[in-house]
């Protein structure tokens, strides 16, 4: 049966005035910027006759579940949540004592890591020769370069007239207030005095390496020692004094620019 013309007219109306109130509804959950088009200001009553029964529940679902997630806990917790700071980047590694020289397969480190030269050179006495270790700067020593390799920088010293190997010793330049670690590890079997040249007083500490009881590692001019007979070291860790500034110069001074401090190293027969 057909509906009076009149009635159609009002259902029809109360349709457009829901749907008009809903899009409003929709419209106001998120405010109207500058560059909202312009059909967002215009009046609702324009466009409702043209919203479909169909789209009223869609609407109005849509405004209700976007009203409940802007005041969810999860919503306000991530708009009020500390920010998350970037991770610290990794600290450098500790520099390494690095192999400068090895005598019948005994390897001997540096006793810093803060090396201002490095000098072979002939020992005062027949120490055993060493084989440098490294990247040589300059040669003016009775022998042959060996080939370069990773590890320091060296030098070869001019012949003292001494008739030794012309790396029989080495000098080692470093500050006054550096540490003097072990260049092997082993036992400490000699801490003691003597006068060097008659001139001054030094410090002698031997050394007999792990696995080599037939050799002795000698560091020179030290003071402050701080082991003993009897104590085990271990190369590049154990303290075992600070350099000794001598009271003249050493062949080395010219290769570092001024006088200061170094360690003399031998490796000699037990």
């Amino acid at each position: 049966m057909s509906l009076p013309l009149s009635r159609h007219a009002r259902a029809f109306g109360r349709s457009a005035t829901i749907s008009t109130a809903l899009l409003g509804l929709a419209l106001t959950a998120a405010p109207a910027t500058a560059t909202e088009p312009a059909f967002a200001q215009a009046a609702p009553d324009a466009f409702a006759p043209q919203l479909p029964w169909a789209s009223v529940s869609d609407v109005l679902a849509a405004t209700l579940e976007t009203r409940a997630l802007a005041g969810s806990p999860a919503a306000a917790s991530a708009a009020t949540a500390t920010p998350v700071a970037p991770p610290a980047p990794a600290p450098e590694p500790e520099p390494e004592h690095r192999v400068f020289a090895t005598v019948a397969g005994l390897e001997l480190l540096e006793p810093s890591t803060e090396i201002a030269a490095i000098g072979f050179h002939e020992g005062s006495t027949q120490g055993l020769p060493l084989h440098p270790v490294g990247k040589v700067l300059s040669n003016e020593g009775r022998m042959t370069s060996p080939e370069d390799v990773a590890g320091p920088d060296y030098r070869i010293l001019a012949s003292r007239g001494r008739g030794v190997g012309a790396s029989t010793a080495v000098d080692i330049a470093m500050s006054e207030d550096l540490p003097v670690h072990a260049v092997v590890s082993g036992t400490v079997v000699n801490v003691s005095d003597y006068s060097l040249y008659g001139r001054t007083n030094d410090v002698l500490i031997e050394i007999v390496p792990e696995g080599y009881a037939d050799v002795k590692v000698q560091v020179f001019h030290v003071r402050h020692a701080q082991v003993a007979v009897g104590d085990q070291v271990v190369a590049g860790e154990t303290v075992l004094a600070r350099p000794r500034q001598l009271p003249f110069g050493s062949q080395i001074d010219r290769h570092v620019g001024k006088a200061g401090p170094h360690v003399h190293i031998q490796v000699v027969g037990a």
